[in-house]
């Protein structure tokens, strides 16, 4: 319900409303912060506020931090004044006069007291964000709240809302999607993430819509049509397209009717359908436009067409429509019931969102401003000024008037904002929440003056968005200039009268157009790429050329009256849309010799620095694998290039001496930790001055300093091994999402002299003495669904609307709306990046390619319709720039086009080597993994034949029991995967063998799950599986020729684990040592030698390095034993003899164990002084932990043993080379 309205420029010192309620509306620049500071002086002296009785609320912590201070120091200076200082502003002048008047002579002692109790008690300020107020108020009155106490506060539920998704498309599915239905949608790329196109934010919208029929029917199932049907009618008219199709028809028909500019995609999709099979392909609707189907249906002679004409024209009646009806339905069930179920899962961990923490304060308020939590709240802060107005919610909207609702006695609710500011839609932010307020509250104050921008860019301002001319273009039909009738503008006038040269000449036009129209038919990223190199280049002149001069009346400027200086990078800013158009402006800059920071609120996972830092760290865990240590050892953190790799085939010492470094370096991060490795890693050998050399090192210095911290955080906080830690910070390279965590947010690299480049939403509150917008004419194609607009209401309010309709396009309103708020959000993006300048902004444009799919261009099209014609002549507001390729600053150089500048520079940066030859694998190490490495198995076994006999020998179950009677079956539970097979390995390294049931070794169990990140769905079980699967390895009988024994038998002192082994090797490649395993005489290397020479590692010399699981002595033998985690099956026989030989030579573990052979040989001929191999070699032992059955087991089940002969190793061992 609208009120009448009263509004007068903004005074501080007058009463409030009698309502209590007053909106305050602050244009850019004029100095709102200013405002609500002094609002807070005068409610402590004047009304005799207690400070912490004032409620502040703004959106942002960094604003909050700002805003505690501002009021700190008005404070401060007021209480000088009242102490006998002078006043240090015009308020306090006023207000000093008011108390003298209010209070007589006594009156500034008095005021004076109250200033001070409210600098003394200045730590509790109550400055709060609106999600820490809530929290704050949810568990001071926790009982009113039902909120339990011990909630645990997470920034990212993510993970849940994914979690839920998934489950939520597992459970429906296959009960509303036939067969048929789902066939469909799988062949027309309807994935699982296309249907359930929802979002996070979009889970707490109210009201849903699709087709611009209003609410969806909230029943159990959606409304179903005769699927099986309408698919018969489908296949009937699609097979008649295939039957009467001749291409020769088709070509007459477009060329005939003028369709020729479609012709080439018309056939590309008739061909689809023409080579289907099944009979189960969409027509694309796009290619088909109104205006074939209307002919098409006139050519009744022309079957092709007629057939293709009845199969488009039913498709978009029949089955499309009722598919998209149903993927509608889904997705508002989806958004019902994931959120039922995300807030039942973070309940089950006792945990709460921020945006859990609005929602619960909402629900805690409905009953109205006389809940008891409304009167408490009120009580506690009886005034409120909330700052940023128009970024608020719904949600946050119904909190502040169920608090301080209207004519409410003691109380006041102060609002500050500006709906020309409103850019924050992507967060929530809803600006009818504004607007609705704006209606309903009856006294309005605005503030004019703005303190920030000279005279001659308010008044550019002033021209761009409130002249006449501007209301009668924008939008092309008359619409106001923010496309939005409920937001008017209102001319400001400037405060800082200064005059202003640059360079030596008076600055007439403090707003710059740049116009590169030359070169129209350019697409938008070679555009893109043109005015970002040129606008550099623009910066670069600029910082070497021009000098700033500052004349006459001014406030708060950093030069003198008359003082001439130089501009400097700082005092430059770079606003763009995106953060790749930040990463291109920065690179462009560096290129033009300027040091520029990205002062953007991105991620540092997003960062080149986090996929360097995790190559590293791979092949810190995995030293073997050749290709992750040469992808590491080209990282700038390790410094090497191609030349230096090169360098390591001609001289192994110099790979021997790096290696080892690397190997020492994996050992200090085990030892002491990922903190103490990255400072080694930016310590060793100059990395730190060589990356600082570099342009923009810095910020990659910074990127790897602030990796390294949140990585040592998390292994702190989890108690993570290094692989965990790997593999989170992959997991944290991988996820996406909207905004990242504040810890992870980049931090900007130093204060120093730089041209700052930030998105224009990071910009919004800042002020730079000039601003750079280059991007602002190529804005986003049209959105995809589900989309948000606004709808008015019968209460003649606004409420949004979440639009979950799958098409999305055409002339109706509901596309009209979703395009006008688009552009009404683009032209406040233009309206905040423009205001952030104080002496000169620089707006660049360009021609958009295919400008039927952009926004962005319309706006600036229609506010800069005068300049952008073909003859803009001379405008007293603005000053343009035909950009023909040359630099000078007032439009003219050479006659060359941008396009053809541009086309003959090579604007990356010189490669430091280029390769002439392909360079082959150098002298170095490898080992086993490293010569499977690339191999595919289907290769290896060596075609179908082999493969066949698989199957033969394995059986399918059939003529078989699937278990033996006397045998346990295998253990169950047992987790799958790398991570989950790493940790079984850990386990068996760690535990006692003789003690596995005690809790000392549950105690293990569980630390290994969290190191190695195992995350079972169930714990307790995975615990209690791991612990099984151990004591029955530990129990199994085994023989290995000498009686029978159990490993829990082999006493401490006659076991060593992890043996690692590193022994000389000549040349090998994969004939070399097939030829070498049918030479050695053993009758099981010759039988794997045919796959081997399927190998496909490159040619290698050096070392052959690994790690032996266990090496145990019994009865002076040395035996091996390799701990194998692989699944065989369920079934007890599915571990026996025969199988388990297979499986040795199918993953070729035969020559696994035959290299450990060989390194035990080696081993124990320099450590044994009386070594005899036919004394003290024993047998290789692969125990298959799963199909482990205890000590009931029948002996060595489930076990591969081999006896190693002394002779054959020995053997294998010489035609390896590398003994000398």
């Amino acid at each position: 319900m609208r009120v009448p309205v009263q509004t007068a420029e903004f005074n501080a010192l007058a009463p409030l409303p009698k309502d209590g309620r007053l909106l305050i509306e602050a244009s850019a620049g004029t100095g709102k912060t200013y405002a609500l500071t002094s609002l807070i002086c005068r409610l402590i002296v004047l009304d005799d506020r207690r400070l912490e009785e004032i409620l502040a609320i703004t959106f942002t912590r960094a604003a909050t931090a700002e805003l505690k201070e501002r009021i700190r120091l008005r404070l401060t200076h007021l209480r000088q004044a009242l102490s006998g200082g002078e006043a240090a502003d015009e308020f306090e002048s006023e207000l000093l006069k008011e108390i003298d008047r209010r209070y007589g002579g006594t009156g500034r002692e008095l005021t004076l007291r109250r200033v001070a109790l409210a600098l003394a008690t200045f730590d509790q300020a109550s400055v709060f964000t609106i999600h820490s107020f809530c929290e704050r108020m949810l568990r001071e009155f926790a009982f009113e709240s039902c909120v339990i106490f011990e909630s645990e506060l997470i920034e990212d539920d993510s993970r849940y809302f994914e979690e839920a998704k998934a489950d939520y498309w597992r459970k429906n599915f296959g009960s509303t999607f036939s067969s048929d239905e789902a066939s469909w949608l799988y062949h027309n790329d309807w994935t699982f993430s296309k249907i359930l196109q929802v979002s996070p934010l979009q889970l707490g919208m109210r009201d849903v819509r699709f087709n611009n029929q209003g609410e969806i029917p909230c029943g159990p199932t959606p409304q179903r049509f005769n699927a099986s049907g309408v698919i018969k009618e489908y296949r009937d008219l699609y097979n008649a397209v295939k039957k009467t199709y001749q291409e020769e028809e088709l070509i007459s028909f477009i060329e005939k009717n003028g369709l020729g500019r479609s012709r080439a995609k018309l056939l590309r999709e008739v061909g689809r359908i023409v080579a289907d099979r099944e009979g189960m392909i969409f027509l694309k609707g796009d290619e088909f436009s109104q205006s074939f189907l209307e002919k098409g249906a006139q050519a009744v002679d022309n079957q092709t067409v007629s057939s293709i004409c009845a199969l488009a024209a039913w498709q978009r009646e029949r089955m499309a429509r009722g598919l998209m009806d149903l993927i509608s339905w889904h997705r508002k069930a989806a958004l019902e019931q994931i959120a039922v179920a995300m807030r039942r899962r973070k309940n089950e961990l006792g945990q709460i969102s921020f945006d859990d923490l609005i929602s619960l304060m909402r629900a805690s308020l409905s009953e109205g401003p006389q809940c008891n939590l409304a009167c408490l709240v009120r009580k506690r802060f009886p005034v409120a000024l909330v700052d940023e107005y128009q970024d608020t919610d719904p949600d946050q909207f119904e909190i502040l008037s169920a608090i301080y609702p209207a004519e409410e006695e003691g109380a006041a609710l102060i609002v500050v904002g500006d709906p020309k500011q409103s850019i924050y839609a992507f967060r929530g932010a809803d600006i009818y929440a504004y607007l609705t307020t704006k209606s309903r509250v009856q006294t309005h104050a605005t503030l004019a003056t703005n303190r920030r921008s000279i005279k001659p860019l308010v008044d550019a301002v002033n021209h761009l968005f409130g002249s006449e001319s501007a209301r009668g273009t924008a939008g092309g039909n008359g619409a106001p200039p923010f496309y939005n009738e409920l937001i008017t503008y209102e001319s400001n006038h400037a405060y800082n009268q200064s005059r202003v040269e640059l360079g030596g000449r008076a600055l007439t036009h403090a707003l710059t157009l740049c116009n590169y129209n030359r070169d129209a038919g350019n697409s938008d990223s070679v555009n893109e790429e043109i005015v970002a190199h040129y606008e550099a280049l623009e910066i670069a002149r600029m910082l070497a050329e021009d000098t700033l001069t500052l004349f006459g009346p001014q406030d708060g400027v950093d030069a003198k009256a008359g003082e001439q200086r130089k501009i400097r990078a700082s005092d430059i800013a770079v606003l763009v849309g995106t953060h790749q158009q930040g990463r291109r402006m920065i690179r462009e800059l560096i290129q033009a010799g300027v040091n520029a920071v990205s002062a953007k609120s991105g991620s540092v996972f997003d960062t080149r620095e986090a996929h360097d830092l995790a190559a590293v760290l791979q092949a810190l865990l995995s030293p073997s694998d050749h290709l992750a240590f040469m992808s590491a050892a080209i990282t700038p953190l390790l410094g090497l290039d191609p030349v230096d790799i090169e360098g390591f085939g001609r001289d192994g010492r110099e790979f021997t001496v790096f290696f080892e470094e690397m190997l020492a370096l994996g050992e200090l991060w085990h030892r002491e930790g990922v903190h103490a490795l990255g400072a080694e890693l930016l310590r060793r050998a100059g990395t730190t001055p060589r990356l600082a050399s570099w342009r923009g090192g810095e910020r990659v210095i910074t990127n790897y300093r602030h990796l390294t911290e949140l990585l040592a955080a998390q292994a702190h906080a989890t108690q993570c091994g290094p692989a965990a830690l790997l593999a989170w910070l992959k997991a944290g390279i991988a996820r996406e999402q909207p905004r990242p965590a504040d810890h992870e947010q980049l931090r900007l690299e130093s204060d120093e002299d730089a041209v700052r480049v930030m998105t224009i939403h990071a910009a919004k509150g800042l002020e730079f003495p000039v601003v750079f917008v280059p991007f602002m004419w190529r804005g986003p194609v049209n959105p995809k669904p589900p989309l948000t607009y606004h709808l008015k209401n019968s209460n003649g309010d606004y409420a949004r609307v979440l639009d979950v309709s799958v098409e999305f396009g055409g002339s109706d309103e509901r596309s009209a709306l979703v395009l006008n708020e688009i552009k009404a959000e683009d032209a406040r993006l233009l309206y905040v990046a423009i205001t952030r300048a104080k002496y000169i902004c620089r707006l660049a444009w360009a021609p958009a390619g295919n400008r039927s799919r952009r926004i962005r261009p319309w706006v600036m099209d229609d506010l800069f319709k005068e300049a952008l014609g073909p003859k803009p002549g001379e405008l007293s507001w603005l000053k343009v720039l035909e950009h023909d390729g040359g630099m000078d600053s007032e439009g003219g150089g050479s006659s060359v086009s941008v396009a053809e500048q541009a086309a003959n520079e090579d604007l990356r940066p010189p490669l430091k080597f280029t390769a002439e030859r392909q360079l082959k694998d150098p002298y170095g190490r490898t080992s086993f993994s490293g010569l499977k490495r690339k191999a595919d198995l289907r290769d290896l076994r060596g075609g179908e034949d082999e493969a066949e006999v698989y199957m033969v020998n394995l059986g399918d179950g059939s003529g078989r029991e699937e278990s033996a009677p006397d045998i346990a079956p295998p253990v169950a539970g047992l987790p799958a995967g790398t991570e989950a097979g790493s940790c079984l390995h850990h386990i068996l390294e760690k535990i006692d063998f003789c003690d596995v049931q005690s809790a000392k070794s549950t105690a293990m169990i569980e630390r290994a799950l969290t190191l190695w990140g195992v995350q079972p769905d169930d714990q307790t079980a995975a615990v209690a599986a791991y612990r099984e699967a151990v004591l029955r390895t530990m129990s199994t009988p085994l023989d290995v020729g000498s009686g029978v024994f159990r490993l829990s038998e082999i006493a401490p002192e006659d076991r060593l684990a992890e043996v690692a082994f590193c022994f000389s090797i000549g040349n090998l490649n994969p004939a070399r040592l097939a030829n070498i395993l049918r030479e050695c005489g053993s009758a099981r290397a010759a039988a794997i030698s045919a796959r081997v020479s399927r190998l496909k590692f490159s040619e290698v010399y050096g070392f052959l390095d690994g790690f032996i699981d266990l090496v145990f002595r019994k009865d002076r033998k040395y035996h091996i034993v390799d701990w194998k985690s692989n699944y065989l099956g369920e079934h007890a026989l599915d571990y026996a003899p025969e199988r388990l030989a297979w499986a040795m030579d199918d993953s070729l573990y035969t020559l696994q164990y035959l290299l450990y052979a060989v390194s035990l040989h080696r081993y124990l001929r320099l450590r044994l002084k009386e070594y005899e191999p036919s004394l003290h070699l024993g047998t290789v032992i692969y125990p298959f932990v799963r199909g482990m059955p205890g000590k009931k087991g029948p002996c060595n089940h489930s076990v591969y043993i081999d006896v190693i002969i002394p002779e054959q190793i020995a053997r294998l061992s010489s035609l390896m080379g590398g003994e000398s």
